[in-house]
């Protein structure tokens, strides 16, 4: 790091940030849950699907 930089933690971060970093850590944290459900409870339903090459 260079001189006179400061190096911040990520609470830190989310502090400075203010109100608006609520509503990303919320959004983030269901994105994540949802990709993630879908993922370990959906995974095998798609193995069979094809791409269909009239259309393209």
């Amino acid at each position: 790091m260079e001189a006179g930089q400061k190096s911040f933690s990520l609470l830190e971060l989310f502090r400075m940030g203010g109100v608006f970093m609520w509503p990303l850590l919320f959004f983030s944290v269901a994105t994540i849950t949802i990709a993630l459900e879908r993922a370990v409870f959906h995974g095998g339903t798609m193995a069979h699907w094809t791409i269909r090459t009239s259309y393209l």
